[in-house]
């Protein structure tokens, strides 16, 4: 699956400056921030076929983890998703739960 992900990604971008091709890069990682908040899950999806990418298309590999890097901290979407969490419907007083962060 990673082969033909590669292949047509590569053919569309080894016609762009790798400049631009890494600003791309910190779109897409932006963009799969809010499909997967969390920064380990999203490097286990994305860096097996950035980093492969980054050496086709003339970027190195260290733009491709800045660009996972800057694109996972760009949006604070962890703290929307845990504060919806924390959001729940019971009350502290019913539960007997002794901490609060509130």
């Amino acid at each position: 699956m990673m082969d033909p992900i590669l292949y047509y990604a590569s053919s569309v971008l080894c016609h762009i400056t790798p400049a631009l091709t890494a600003i791309g890069m910190f779109f897409v990682q932006l963009f799969l921030n809010f499909l997967v908040p969390f920064g380990s899950g999203q490097a286990a999806l994305t860096m097996p076929i950035m980093a492969p990418l980054a050496d086709l298309v003339g970027v190195t590999r260290q733009t491709a983890v800045l660009t996972f890097q800057l694109g996972d901290e760009a949006l604070p979407t962890q703290s929307s998703y845990l504060r919806g969490i924390d959001c729940r419907s019971c009350d502290c007083r019913s539960c007997d739960c002794r901490y609060s962060l509130y």
